[in-house]
């Protein structure tokens, strides 16, 4: 016998015992499930006893159940790959939302950065401005001191003349 065969043979059969377990035969009446069972086991029960498995079958048409095969294997993958498309689209989801929390942080940081900005220089301008007029304010006064101290001297030396040219 050769082995390579030998193993081929098996791996053949092995398929064929794993097709046959993700296979199931399905009987249904008014929508319930009243049996599920492997095809491998029915078809090991056919073999054994054909004539039961025949009359069980018979009997169930009669009766109006509905007979059918399902595969196990295909709802399996199609429901991984159901899983996969909402957990996608769940990470999707979360992470646009933890994108629009940055965005709007970020925005949030600039506006506050702006407006203390905006505060620094409004306060900077009125204690300049309020400077600018402190001492305008003292050179006007001083100005008008300076003004009145002249005219007082003017008015002093005129008076002196007045009265050394009434004394003379």
């Amino acid at each position: 016998m050769n082995f390579e065969s030998g193993s081929s043979l098996m791996d053949k059969v092995k398929k064929v015992v794993h097709e046959g377990n993700v296979r199931h035969v399905v009987v249904e009446k008014d929508g319930r499930r009243v049996v599920d069972l492997p095809l491998t086991l029915i078809i090991v029960g056919a073999v054994l006893a054909p004539w039961i498995v025949a009359i069980l079958a018979v009997v169930a048409l009669l009766l109006e159940y509905r007979i059918s095969i399902e595969n196990r294997e295909t709802l399996e993958s199609s429901g991984d790959d159901l899983h996969g498309m909402l957990d996608s689209g769940k990470d999707a989801v979360d992470s646009a939302a933890e994108k629009a929390t940055d965005a709007v942080d970020s925005a949030a940081d600039k506006v506050a950065s702006t407006t203390d900005s905006a505060a620094e220089k409004v306060t900077s301008a009125t204690d300049s401005a309020a400077g600018s007029v402190k001492s305008a304010t003292g050179s006007v006064a001083d100005a008008a001191k300076s003004v009145t101290d002249a005219a007082a001297e003017s008015a002093k030396s005129a008076a002196d003349k007045a009265d050394d040219a009434i004394s003379r």
